[in-house]
């Protein structure tokens, strides 16, 4: 933590203190609507870190995205974790992607957390899809990653495109759990079902039943995500390329 990783420190305290509400729900259970609250918690202190979205010239309007920002990743991650490698493979490969960008906007320090939590998934996998599994992620895992993801990819240097702009082109970032989670929505929505509720409408379940094996499953996905990311990082700098071609075109 030290240099410009000192800037991190208080998102790895609040991962820490997430993966450990976790671990108690993994013991004891806790209710949904606790778990929320203490997300909430660790959204508005990300935030006041200055660690969360500034995309608006609203401090509020901030602090509300930055809560449902952190929330919706949270849960994402944590729904997505519902078979051996799936979770695992799928924030190994957006964590990568966040530090690709990183890199490319020349920030090191998130680069470098950002790889080191890819590379700390991707070890995960070596015990998590094997048969039968030997560890899991847990609660106390899923919650932590997705808090960690949620702060990585708000804290990257997209200042140059403004308000909802700069969300939107962060999304694919996350793209397979939170596409995962608004078909969810829209299933349970139109079935009548609790969004409260587990059930096997994940997209998943659908691979599984058509794939056959949780590794296909993970892989599956890791690429989709994979796919993603490599769209996403392209099209930012094709964007980029074809601002700075119009400046000099025009003098700028």
């Amino acid at each position: 933590l030290a240099g410009e990783l000192s800037r991190f420190w208080p998102l790895l305290a609040l991962a820490v203190a997430i993966g450990a509400v976790g671990l108690v729900d993994d013991r004891r259970g806790l209710s949904a609507s606790l778990r929320v609250l203490v997300e909430m918690g660790a959204a508005t202190l990300l935030w006041v870190a200055d660690l969360g979205w500034s995309l608006f010239s609203s401090d509020v309007a901030n602090l509300i995205l930055t809560n449902v920002w952190v929330v919706a990743l949270i849960n994402a991650t944590n729904l997505l974790d519902l078979m051996d490698g799936v979770a695992g493979t799928v924030t190994s490969v957006s964590a990568a992607g966040v530090g690709v960008l990183a890199a490319i906007e020349g920030d090191a320090a998130l680069a470098v957390l950002a790889f080191s939590l890819s590379g700390a998934c991707a070890g995960f996998l070596a015990h998590n899809l094997r048969s039968p599994a030997r560890i899991y992620l847990g609660d106390c895992g899923s919650m932590a990653i997705g808090f960690l993801l949620a702060g990585l990819i708000a804290s990257l240097p997209l200042e140059a495109h403004a308000g909802w702009v700069a969300l939107l082109a962060a999304i694919p970032l996350f793209g397979v759990p939170l596409f995962d989670v608004a078909l969810r929505i829209f299933l349970r929505v139109r079935r009548g079902v609790s969004l409260m509720t587990a059930g096997p409408d994940s997209v998943a379940n659908w691979l599984h039943a058509r794939l056959g094996s949780p590794p296909r499953v993970a892989y599956s996905l890791d690429a989709t995500q994979a796919v993603h990311c490599g769209l996403f990082v392209s099209a930012l700098r094709l964007g980029d390329a074809a601002e700075r071609d119009c400046a000099f075109e025009l003098g700028l």
